[in-house]
């Protein structure tokens, strides 16, 4: 499926559940895998990743971040996202978009943010319910 970003629903989910500080490795880590192998200039996913983080940001200061609504507007915005970006970078490269930046895409690109983050999210819930046990410091 080119095109499709999956790596993006587990950052989200990390994001939502506060693992903040492997959000921040994993993002990095993904964004440079995807830098390396799309085929786009240098700076769409990092561009991509910046967007996401502000938008997370931007709406679950407003909005209760685990709620299910906000995720699905949360992946919509996400979704048109990705579609400017690749509209606006192979614009600047001279590249016609095909069919990657198209309506179809954006539903698709949509739908595949929402059924994994689903999945992704009730399996966190499901298998890391306890929080992690901290060893007491010795008397």
């Amino acid at each position: 499926m080119p095109g499709v970003d999956f790596l993006t629903t587990g950052l989200v989910v990390l994001l939502q559940l506060g693992y903040l500080s492997s959000a921040f490795w994993f993002g990095l880590l993904w964004m440079l895998i995807q830098e390396g192998t799309g085929s786009l200039a240098f700076g769409a996913a990092m561009l991509f990743y910046a967007g996401l983080g502000l938008a997370f940001y931007c709406g679950a200061s407003f909005f209760e971040a685990r709620n299910l609504l906000f995720s699905a507007i949360f992946f919509m915005v996400l979704a048109a996202i990705k579609i400017s970006l690749i509209r606006i970078m192979t614009s600047l490269q001279d590249i016609s978009p095909a069919e990657q930046a198209g309506f179809e895409a954006f539903l698709f690109q949509f739908g595949v943010y929402f059924g994994l983050w689903l999945t992704t999210y009730s399996l966190c819930k499901n298998f890391l319910k306890h929080e992690p046990v901290k060893k007491k410091k010795p008397a």
